[in-house]
């Protein structure tokens, strides 16, 4: 189970690899098990490495939105439309934002 010593122990070592994909990888099983604050705390460590990680840019949307931070989302939903993530461009018509994310490309 995540969160405990042992799975912490076992993952540390791929914390301090500053591979985006990796982060973004904790940080999706952060969310799955409904800890919106260590998921937005990985994707955050993604984007430290790797500022145009487009994955990295939608999963913190995810999780902005999970926790009611609107206008967080919306901005992370736009950078992650213009990196081309289909599902954030969804996302930003579900918000009434289409259009803004269009013309901002």
């Amino acid at each position: 189970s995540m969160g405990t010593q042992r799975w912490q122990k076992m993952v540390r070592p791929y914390w301090r690899t500053g591979e985006p994909k990796t982060y973004v990888d904790i940080g999706q099983l952060y969310s799955k098990k409904g800890d919106s604050k260590n998921a937005i705390d990985f994707y955050k460590r993604a984007l430290e490495s790797d500022a145009e990680y487009p994955e990295a840019h939608y999963g913190l949307a995810e999780e902005y939105a999970k926790t009611n931070l609107r206008g967080k989302a919306i901005e992370s939903y736009r950078h992650a439309a213009r990196l081309g993530v289909p599902a954030a461009k969804k996302a930003l018509q579900k918000f009434g934002v289409a259009e803004e994310a269009q013309g901002k490309r």
